[in-house]
């Protein structure tokens, strides 16, 4: 912090000293997600993960390998319990490299130590460096789903209101549209709810609905220079306004096309 850096977020916090603990409640150029709070509340972690997408500019990216549950690396100089597991760590990268205006420029994984009995900590350290080097490949495309419950807003038509905002969440974004459609379901045949997609002259953005369980799976696929976030994001500010009680379950970010 000492030599010019905007930021620090620090994910996974469980062991620090009395001076660290002041420091990161009086500095506000300091973020931190503590272990005990997102391994027990998925809306916490939620929270976490959605806290790094506004991130702008250049970004570095250190992973220190006990940030990670000492079940998993164990081979560390400081190996504590109740640390983040390998998929949450997955999704930190993720996150990171899908933020629309930030730059991960750099990355490192540290505080390994060899261990003779089980390559477990070596192995789990290259898994997570494949995974920062496959983000960092300039992808063809960018695949987000995300999953909701609780959506229940009062709207007259919820599936035409959600197709309307997915055309303007696109119209705003640098995607075209090319056609757009909703199939709504009575429950006559199918469960009540409704399918609406958006096709786009790089993919697509869909959307379903099980309106009585509440529950919304939004997707966006771009294969050009659309940054599906973008889209996913103006979409979910809209949403939470009219249904408050949501809860955003599940956020994914994979890499397609990376082998083009």
């Amino acid at each position: 912090m000492d030599y010019g850096l905007k930021h620090l977020y620090q994910i996974g916090i469980r062991a620090f000293s009395k001076e660290e603990y002041e420091r990161i409640n009086t500095d506000d150029k300091i973020t931190t997600f503590f272990a005990a709070d997102i391994l027990r509340n998925n809306a916490k972690w939620q929270k976490c993960l959605d806290s790094l997408r506004p991130i702008e500019g250049p970004v570095h990216l250190t992973i220190d390998i006990d940030g990670l549950d000492g079940s998993i690396v164990p081979s560390t100089g400081t190996p504590v319990p109740g640390g983040l597991n390998f998929w949450q760590a997955v999704e930190i990268i993720e996150a990171l490299f899908s933020a629309p205006s930030a730059k991960v420029i750099s990355m490192d994984i540290n505080e390994i130590v060899p261990q003779k009995d089980t390559p477990l900590t070596q192995f789990t350290a290259a898994m997570l460096a494949t995974k920062g080097i496959v983000n960092h490949i300039n992808a063809h495309g960018v695949h987000i789903l995300v999953d909701y419950t609780g959506f229940f807003p009062n709207l007259d038509n919820t599936g035409e209101w959600i197709l309307s905002l997915m055309e303007q969440a696109i119209d705003e974004s640098t995607a075209n549209r090319v056609h757009s459609h909703i199939e709504e379901f009575d429950g006559s045949s199918s469960p009540p709810g409704f399918a609406a997609v958006v096709l786009l002259d790089e993919s697509h953005l869909t959307a379903h609905c099980y309106s009585e369980k509440g529950w919304l799976s939004i997707d966006c696929f771009t294969c050009g220079s659309t940054n599906p976030g973008v889209i996913i994001d103006a979409m979910h500010l809209a949403i939470q306004e009219v249904s408050p009680g949501i809860t955003l379950e599940k956020r994914k970010t994979e890499s397609r096309f990376i082998n083009g």
